[in-house]
């Protein structure tokens, strides 16, 4: 069984690897000099939230399926509004997942 500490330091380390995934996709999108697309605006937004809620795991899923190329990827019927979100709006949602508990 794992102490509290060690679990402190493993649940930490979880959230760094999670959000530096994520950072990666909003730089490599930076860097194509473009915002993101919708498919892209998605998954970011989930790997996000789901820093948040503490789902690392499940972010770095979501920040990996954001690089999907183009060709590769499947349908996603739902809309969740987030065609305003630019790398600057979910460069502030990634600072603050980055700073909750």
């Amino acid at each position: 069984m794992m102490d509290s500490d060690a679990y402190v330091r493993q649940r930490a380390d979880e959230k760094a690897r999670a959000t530096a995934a994520i950072a990666a996709v909003i730089a490599t999108i930076d860097g194509e000099q473009r915002e993101p697309d919708a498919w892209e605006r998605k998954h970011l937004y989930i790997a996000i939230m789901s820093v948040f809620h503490g789902r690392h795991r499940l972010a770095m899923v979501y920040a990996e399926k954001a690089l999907t190329p183009t060709d590769e990827r499947g349908r996603f019927a739902e809309d969740l509004g987030l065609d305003d979100c630019d790398l600057a709006a979910f460069r502030l949602l990634l600072s603050n997942a980055e700073a909750s508990a």
